[in-house]
């Protein structure tokens, strides 16, 4: 068996789910289910305390007194395994949600490693699905290990169970047992290692087959520790070679140079914004407004903290490229395609755009879905009207419509623009690389200058590994009359007094969101659901109140309905998921309620409260948990002092590691690598081996193992 070998023939009888829950995960080959890292360990020696409070993750060892397998009553009527643990003379019982087979595996007396989160109420808890195997204290994997690693193997050894990042269909436990299997088989222990030997050597890092056996089955924490520098440094080179390519692709082209009147574009800041411009956002349209006069195509990220303006910053921008002129003699005026990640959001910044835009004789386009709309109407200057696509496209592709706003129905061959001059991607981790290719691609003449755009607060070490190929603008200063939120960290047996002070904001006209990590109710999760949470706030907590609800799962059409409802003021109490976390604007909304809060990063969190600084009315944020682990609520503290989105992204580092930073995930980096990136001496490393590699052999001609896996993540990310 290979590497590359599909993981359906790794495994033959995969079922339904655990097929769709791979491609959730990003699985697809061998290559890929050995590369999905474990998130955390447990260790057996930190031994049952007593901690049997819902919410808590607990490991230990004990001896099996009953198991057995069984349908659950109630309507779903689901297959479930139980069993009843002896540990340090306490019994604990776990059940397995929808894996009846465990039954099977284990017998009455055998002496078993578990690891998993407490469920259930204070009188009935029960550890729910949690990893398990048999504490043996052997491990086959390292018996074929040379002289080499006998003093290892005489180290005392804690139990380390891997526990991996999973998703319905697909458990920790599945996991754990198939990369077992996998490490076992004969192809891969020949893997082809992508660091080349002399590399690795120089740097004493292990070689990939033993890397992979300590970073998933480690007997100690220094073999965790050299496998998880090994995997940092392989992606963090891969990643560096990957930029400074693109980098060097890119200044290879030729962009529209633009002449832009920067005092024009200082009274549009000054007569078009509610608001005095922040010295930030003035520092940032200059940066761009530098790059976009060349004829080199821009590739720069805005990042910029919840509530600082960077939509003003890019309308500032726009205006600067629909009014410049461009120092080629070519016909037409220079065009700006914008795109945004959702539907709503597209129309949102439609509805901007057509406000900030009403003094110019130009024309903004809106593909959004199966709707299409011009501005200005020909009827009527203060409206958009309904058009079709085939004339949208037409009017495109003539240079009428200047501004063109939309989702990804903009990336579309048929789409075809007269001279697009800048591409705009807002929230740009949720496009992947092929997406973001396909907007340069938009024009065959030249290649646009490209903005992306950022709410996410990543600290300026971490972004520039992460976003090598992009010049970085930061905007931390909010415009002056914003006020900080008002954060209180509040245990869920308080939640009455939250709901109180939501009815207070609706007594003054003001509007709320109450977020729940989940949209509805299931049998293995003791979580708050979106479906479950608006149904007792209408019938019990705000029977007078417009109570609705928003999540992922709904239609276009009636997401867009709802939105629209709540922006007009309709819906008092939206009750949502993550789906507001990004860019969703409704000034009147001053009070979020959070449930679990402890499920959330904390730059998520700041995200989420982000969406009630949109006016200068006080906000008020709840997050409510019912954790009692200190390191849980430590971090939470932390959200409710720290204001700034860059600080927390810091402590969120620090604190969870980066893979919990917003939107990261998007990334294609795997959360231990992404924690591993806090070893910047070790990234300056990869940085400078890829420069290396990159001037002197940019097609990686004498590097054919590391091609072929900045091959194959370039072909996932697509």
């Amino acid at each position: 068996m290979q590497s590359t070998t599909p993981i359906e023939i790794c495994f033959p009888n995969l079922k339904k789910q655990q097929r769709d829950g791979m491609k959730r995960l990003g699985i697809y080959t061998a290559r890929d289910l050995l590369y999905h890292f474990p998130s955390r360990y447990a260790d057996a020696a930190e031994t049952f305390a007593g901690e049997m409070h819902a919410g808590a993750t607990i490991t230990l060892i004990g001896t099996i007194e009953k198991i057995n397998k069984r349908r659950t009553g109630g309507k779903r009527r689901i297959m479930i395994a139980e069993a009843t643990i002896q540990s340090e003379g306490k019994k604990v019982r776990a059940v397995w949600f929808h894996q009846p087979y465990i039954a099977n595996q284990y017998t009455i007396g055998d002496t078993v490693t578990l690891s998993g989160k407490i469920a259930g109420t204070a009188k009935k808890t029960y550890i729910t699905n949690p990893i398990i195997k048999q504490s043996t204290g052997g491990d086959t994997l390292f018996a074929q290990n040379d002289k080499k690693n006998e003093e290892k193997q005489t180290e005392t050894r804690n139990e380390l169970i891997a526990v991996y990042p999973e998703t319905h269909g697909v458990s920790s436990l599945w996991l754990s047992t198939s990369i077992e299997k996998l490490l076992g088989k004969e192809g891969i222990k020949k893997m082809e290692d992508p660091i080349p030997e002399d590399m690795r050597n120089h740097l004493k890092l292990p070689d990939i087959y033993n890397a992979l056996i300590y970073i998933h089955k480690p007997r100690t924490e220094n073999e965790h520790i050299g496998a998880k520098k090994r995997f940092v440094f392989e992606k963090t080179l891969t990643m560096q070679i990957t930029q400074q390519r693109t980098r060097n692709e890119r200044l290879e082209s030729k962009a529209y140079k633009l002449s832009v009147n920067k005092k024009d574009t200082d009274t549009f800041m000054k007569e078009r914004f509610e608001f005095t411009p922040t010295q930030d956002q003035k520092k940032a349209v200059k940066e761009i407004l530098t790059d976009i006069h060349s004829n080199k195509p821009m590739a720069r990220l805005l990042e910029g903290d919840v509530g600082s303006g960077k939509t003003a910053v890019a309308a500032a921008v726009m205006h600067g490229v629909v009014t410049a002129k461009a120092e080629e003699k070519t016909s037409g005026r220079p065009q700006v395609a914008y795109l945004a990640p959702t539907e709503v959001l597209a129309r949102q910044q439609f509805n901007t755009l057509m406000k900030l835009f009403n003094h110019l004789p130009i024309n903004i386009g809106l593909i959004s879905g199966k709707e299409c709309l011009k501005y200005p109407s020909k009827t009527n200057s203060e409206e958009a009207t309904d058009i079709s696509k085939t004339q949208l496209k037409k009017w495109i592709a003539s240079g009428e419509i200047a501004i063109v706003v939309g989702t990804h129905a903009v990336i579309q061959k048929d789409i075809k623009f007269q001279r697009l001059a800048l591409v705009i991607i807002d929230e740009q981790h949720r496009f992947g690389v092929a997406q973001r290719q396909s907007l340069i691609n938009l024009t065959e003449t030249h290649t646009p200058h490209l903005l992306s755009m950022t709410a996410t607060p990543i600290p300026r070490t971490l972004a520039l590994t992460i976003y090598g190929d992009l010049d970085i603008s930061v905007i931390e200063e909010v415009p002056k009359g914003r006020k900080t939120v008002s954060t209180k960290l509040v245990n869920s047996y308080n939640k009455d007094a939250v709901y109180n002070s939501i009815r207070k904001e609706t007594e003054k006209g003001h509007q709320a969101y109450v977020l729940c990590p989940r949209i509805e109710e299931s049998d293995d999760s003791i979580l708050r659901s979106v479906t479950k949470e608006c149904e007792e706030l209408k019938k019990t907590v705000f029977p007078d109140l417009t109570v609705n609800m928003l999540h992922g799962k709904m239609k276009p059409k009636e997401k867009k309905e709802i939105m629209e409802q709540y922006i007009n003021g309709t819906i008092q109490v939206l009750v949502c998921t993550t789906v507001v976390e990004v860019g969703v604007n409704v000034p009147n909304a001053t009070i979020i309620a959070i449930l679990h809060a402890e499920r959330f990063g904390l730059a998520q969190l700041h995200q989420l409260r982000g969406r009630v600084i949109r006016s200068n009315h006080q906000p008020h944020c709840y997050a409510i948990t019912d954790s009692k682990n200190e390191l849980t609520l430590e971090r939470l503290k932390e959200f409710e002092k720290v204001h700034n989105g860059f600080n927390l992204a810091q402590k969120d580092l620090d604190m969870r590691g980066s893979g919990e930073l917003a939107g990261l995930r998007q990334s294609g980096v795997p959360d231990l690598v992404m924690e591993g990136l806090k070893n910047q001496k070790l990234v300056a490393i990869a940085q400078q081996e890829a420069k290396k590699i990159v001037d002197t052999d940019p097609e990686l001609t004498n590097y054919p193992k590391l091609k072929h896996a900045i091959e194959t993540d370039q072909s996932h990310n697509e």
